[in-house]
């Protein structure tokens, strides 16, 4: 048996208003999973790691060495869960999906590859889970079981983004929001403030931006995360962002504060113009305050609202699709069999020792004896592949 349990809070089952309450930063998923690993603490675990994006939440731990999750379990660690972000654990029970065994390793090889994505094939969410596999195993919060699962999970999505052409057609939700600023500007001089330029997707959406002509763009940066020169690109402090609202038309957040970036009271103050604007929320939980679309010349598109786009995208890719999922149950089934051979390693090393002075013949009248018909087909047909590959490679 795999001990692996997935709680799983996305877009497929929640809405933005939902996961955001359960969204963790950096800090806060490598201090939970602490906690779940420490025994002292009551319901623990071998390890732990926790994915919170714009799109999902995902905690992912190894239970105790031949222990199966019981019925206690997974409210067990709803209850973790919901009190870490002090939220009612109702919530988190109506909408949030658990995986357990192969059904979590299954779920886990699906969301690395973006099968499980908004934006089917996106390359986001693998840069996500390595980040966060990366956290937890430098906070020696993963054991062989966690390091194996998403090991093979990246390895299997690298495979399926390089032999399929989920990847080559993919859009992530920074190229969607591009999309959507180049409508607004209907080919006219605009200026974009992207607030949050130094993480992933908004990082993403300057680089894009930058090579637009006619597109003058601002960006907040943090200094321990710097952002390269480019062209048409200009740095600005934080703090002074609302000083920048007024010259832009556009303005994009896409931070991990847990708090609005954008509020409803300062941008009113910043603004004295009436000139149509584009506000892009790619945060969860919020970053632009949605009273804001209530203003007569604003427009506010949060992540929820590329989700048809998203979908007619996918529709493209359903070739690459189905070659992903050859792929990915070849790749599933090895892991499996890594997973239950090391479990079983100390039986492999002594069975080696009993049946070292036995040869082939005596081997094989042994199985006969002590198998079933149907067990005799078996392992007499993985005998007669054995045998193949090693006239293969006598030859």
């Amino acid at each position: 048996m795999i001990s692996l349990l997935c709680i799983s809070l996305n877009h497929k089952n929640a809405s933005i208003d939902i996961r955001k309450q359960f969204a963790f930063s950096e800090t806060e998923a490598k201090s939970f999973c602490a906690s779940l690993c420490d025994k002292s603490g009551g319901t623990f675990v071998n390890g732990a790691v926790l994915v919170s994006t714009c799109n999902r939440f995902e905690l992912y731990v190894s239970l105790p060495k031949n222990a199966g999750a019981d019925a206690k379990t997974v409210p067990n660690l709803q209850e973790r869960i919901a009190k870490a972000k002090e939220k009612d654990v109702r919530i988190l029970r109506k909408y949030s999906h658990s995986f357990i065994g192969k059904d979590a390793l299954k779920h886990l090889f699906s969301v690395a590859a973006g099968l499980d994505s908004m934006i089917l094939g996106e390359n986001q969410i693998l840069g996500q889970l390595r980040e966060a596999y990366k956290t937890a195993f430098n906070a020696g919060q993963t054991d062989f079981l966690l390091n194996t699962v998403f090991q093979r999970a990246l390895s299997a999505a690298k495979r399926i983004k390089t032999e399929t052409n989920l990847s080559k057609t993919t859009e992530s939700i920074a190229t969607l929001a591009v999309k959507q600023i180049l409508s607004f500007s209907q080919n006219k001089p605009i200026t974009a403030l992207v607030i949050g330029a130094s993480g992933q997707t908004g990082s993403l959406v300057v680089r894009d931006l930058a090579e637009r002509a006619g597109i003058q763009v601002l960006a907040t940066v943090r200094h321990h995360y710097p952002l390269p020169e480019l062209n048409q690109v200009t740095k600005i402090a934080y703090d002074e962002r609302y000083d920048f609202f007024e010259q832009s038309d556009v303005v994009v957040s896409a931070t991990r504060s847990p708090h609005c970036t954008v509020s409803y009271e300062d941008t009113m103050k910043a603004i004295k113009s009436q000139k149509p604007r584009l506000f892009i929320d790619l945060a969860v939980p919020n970053d632009i305050d949605p009273a804001l679309s209530n203003e007569e010349n604003f427009t506010l598109k949060n992540i929820d609202c590329f989700t048809a786009i998203a979908k007619e995208h996918n529709l493209q890719k359903k070739e690459g699709t189905l070659k992903a999922a050859d792929i990915l149950n070849e790749e599933l089934d090895s892991t499996v069999k890594e997973l239950f051979f090391h479990s079983k390693i100390d039986f492999v090393k002594d069975f080696g020792l009993k049946i070292k002075n036995k040869n082939g013949m005596q081997f094989l009248y042994e199985m006969r004896r002590m198998a079933t018909a149907d067990e005799l087909a078996v392992l007499m047909g993985i005998w007669h592949r054995m045998n193949e590959n090693l006239h293969e490679s006598e030859e």
